[in-house]
């Protein structure tokens, strides 16, 4: 049984003489595994390493999935065009690791493509094969690779994972709160936001607002995010405005964070909502889709406003429950609406129970799960 303290398991650093560095943290071993992302940036450190492992734990825990936490931070220019070679040199310091312990998938900045490039160098064979609880790799793989491949909403399920995920986050919070027709608002129009834009228009909801690092794009009787999904540069990846649709109004993107919405979704940068900014918030409930989203004395402040947070480690959670639930939990890997509803439904759970645990405790959604799961992490 895991300790109750949140201190990781292993820490393993690396300086490299030409001045870039990387850093796995494991924060917890479950059933002998553990798993996480690899995240490329300029100034990742060990500290958001360690709470982004934190954070994996805490998936595993609420979600029901059965491994530890983990997470990689490589601090380099994500631009550079060794970028791939400092990866895979990283890697090679902490091999063994990967080879009998650590699962490992794309976070910012890195591609399932390129994770499994990385998995090839180091001729693991799979990169998550040490999820597989009865070790035979082979087997994992496939299981995996088939859910991964199968066709959802004119992508695969492999590239809809987290926005899955995010959605069913978003649908239960907005039952929770009695929206009936809900207006959404997302914070990130990258992979994540984009495609969740496009389930929960598809949901019959209204997206009225998103944002990038470019600015704010808002239409009050709902964006046509298929139009707004064209308009995105995809050198810059942000919208190119020249290419907006009709009737969108550009702001600065903090006005975002304020526009008065039934759900804001977070799923851009971390401490979106920080001390600072936390009094402009005007949404019913907020729903962290991206890691580490409100800060703690913000999260006091909405919970204080009546204003529920859906925690980081359960809304971004579709990626790592698609992962073991193919790989672990028997889900179905034969037909694309099934397994994006076994996804789906565990999160919704997850939330439900949030809900469920928050109003009767009066605390906000994340201590009520973390109390909840005291035993397990």
């Amino acid at each position: 049984m895991a300790s109750s303290n949140d201190r990781p398991l292993y820490t393993f650093q690396y300086e490299d003489p030409e001045g870039w560095g990387g850093v796995l943290v494991i924060d917890r071993l479950v059933n002998g595994c553990a798993a996480g992302g690899v995240r490329v940036t300029p100034h990742v450190d060990a500290d958001e390493v360690r709470r982004l492992a934190r954070g994996m734990t805490l998936k595993s825990a609420s979600l029901g999935l059965g491994i530890g936490g983990a997470k990689v931070g490589v601090r380099t220019d994500p631009r550079a065009p060794n970028r791939m070679d400092r990866v895979k040199k990283f890697f090679e310091q902490i091999r063994f690791f990967c080879e009998t312990n650590y699962g490992f998938g794309p976070d910012i900045n890195t591609t399932s493509a390129e994770v499994d490039e990385v998995a090839e160098h180091l001729k693991l064979g799979f990169r998550l094969g040490v999820l597989a609880p009865d070790q035979d790799r082979e087997a994992a793989a496939k299981r995996y690779n088939d859910g991964f491949a199968l066709p959802y909403a004119g992508s695969t399920i492999g590239d809809m994972k987290t926005a899955i995920g995010a959605l069913a986050a978003v649908e239960e919070a907005a039952a929770q709160i009695d929206a009936a027709s809900p207006r959404v608002a997302i914070q990130g129009f990258g992979a994540v936001g984009a495609t969740l834009g496009q389930l929960v228009v598809e949901r019959g909801f209204s997206l009225v607002g998103v944002s990038d690092a470019g600015g704010a794009y808002l239409k009050g009787d709902g964006l046509d995010v298929t139009a707004l999904r064209a308009a995105v540069d995809p050198a810059k990846r942000i919208v190119d405005r020249a290419k907006l649709p009709p009737g969108v109004e550009v702001v600065d993107n903090a006005k975002l964070l304020a526009l008065p919405c039934d759900v804001l979704v977070l799923a851009a940068t971390k401490d979106a909502i920080h001390a600072d900014n936390v009094g402009a918030v005007q949404a019913r409930a907020v729903v962290e889709a991206g890691n580490i989203g409100v800060t703690a004395d913000a999260l006091v402040a909405l919970h204080g406003a009546g204003v529920p947070v859906v925690p980081d480690f359960v809304a971004s959670a579709g990626a790592i429950t698609m992962a073991c639930g193919t790989i672990r939990l028997g889900f179905d890997t034969k037909d694309p609406n099934k397994l994006a509803d076994q996804i789906g439904s565990r999160i919704r759970q997850a939330v439900k129970t949030a809900f469920e645990a928050g109003r009767e405790r009066n605390v906000p959604l994340r201590g009520a799960l973390l109390d909840r799961m005291a035993e397990q992490i």
